[in-house]
């Protein structure tokens, strides 16, 4: 026997991971855009290194340098990568309110 569920109940966060996936599926995004820089950067012997996801795009920056190609093509995809991390953050705020509206939820 198939459960119909309503619209509400497939609205409704179930468990202390409600709205995990989107949020993964974003960081799983910001990472490959990471990723994709870095491997953009390596053959030309610029090396990212590790750096935190709060100064990725500074180091990128500061290592594509006055190369006016080479910050053609890091601009925009910095731009998404920015775009994709407000993104995440949006989520994260849309969890947390679902959660704490919750009573249900919170403490679980």
């Amino acid at each position: 026997m198939v459960q119909a569920c309503s619209r509400q109940e497939h609205r409704q966060p179930k468990g202390t991971d409600a709205g995990c996936c989107p949020r993964k599926h974003v960081i799983r995004s910001i990472a490959a855009a990471e990723q994709v820089i870095r491997g953009l950067l390596r053959p030309l012997g610029l090396k990212v290194g590790v750096v935190s996801r709060t100064l990725f795009a500074t180091r990128v920056r500061e290592l594509v340098g006055d190369d006016a190609l080479l910050e053609a093509i890091m601009n925009p995809l910095l731009a998404g990568r920015e775009a994709l991390i407000q993104e995440y953050a949006r989520l994260h705020r849309l969890v947390l309110k679902a959660v704490r509206s919750d009573p249900g939820l919170v403490g679980s």
